[in-house]
C-alpha cells in the first residue's frame, strides 16, 4: 500500500485485488496546503483496505484472533495503526473508525 499527492493504492495479493483512489482537485488543494499529511494518507490507505476487505479476513471459529499484516513504508502511520493513538486530529478520526471496525470483526 502507498499514498501520494495524487491518490492511494492498496494491494491484496492473495485475492488478486487492489484498491486505487484518485484525489480530486479539492483534496489535492488540501494536500498542497499541508492540511493532509502523508502520514494520514498512508494510514487512510490501511483503513480503506480493512473496511473493504476486512469481512473476508474474519476467523471462522469464534473467539479466534485474526492477525493482518500490512506493508506500510511510513513509520508514523504504522505506529498510529498499531497503537490506535496519535496527536494528529485527522489520524485520531481514522483511529476511531479503525477501532470500531476491529471491535465489529
Amino acid at each position: 500500500m502507498d499514498a501520494s499527492y495524487s491518490g492511494l493504492c492498496a494491494l491484496h495479493p492473495a485475492s488478486q485485488a487492489f484498491l486505487r483512489v484518485q484525489f480530486d482537485e479539492e483534496e489535492r488543494a488540501l494536500i498542497a496546503r499541508n492540511a493532509s499529511s502523508i502520514n494520514v494518507r498512508e494510514q487512510l490507505t490501511a483503513l480503506l483496505a480493512v473496511v473493504c476487505w476486512g469481512h473476508a479476513w474474519v476467523a471462522m471459529e469464534p473467539h479466534t484472533l485474526t492477525h493482518i499484516r500490512f506493508w506500510i513504508d511510513n513509520t508514523s502511520a504504522v505506529s498510529w495503526c498499531n497503537a490506535l493513538q496519535s496527536r494528529d486530529a485527522q489520524a485520531q478520526e481514522l483511529n476511531r473508525v479503525l477501532g470500531a471496525v476491529e471491535a465489529r470483526w
